[in-house]
């Protein structure tokens, strides 16, 4: 089972802030920049999951080294 299993393939921006320990504001500058690759309808932003894995990959490593505490120094590096 990986971390992630539990949530479902398309993710919703509070999924995304409780997978990564991130406030809402930093996940929405995320798929703002561009970071997070999602489809945007309206005011509906669509997160496949594996999306949200792979920014995590990219910035911590491999999913089975992810631990809290990198997660939790992004959050402070964004000041959340």
């Amino acid at each position: 089972m990986t971390m992630f299993e539990k949530y479902p393939d398309i993710v919703s921006v509070n999924d995304v802030c409780n997978m990564t320990t991130l406030c809402k504001t930093s996940v929405y500058n995320l798929l703002r920049k561009g970071e997070i690759a999602h489809v945007r309808v309206g005011t509906k932003y669509i997160i496949p999951r594996d999306k949200v894995v792979d920014w995590i990959t990219v910035k911590c490593g491999t999913i089975e080294t992810v631990t809290n505490s990198k997660l939790q120094n992004n959050v402070t590096e964004r000041g959340c």
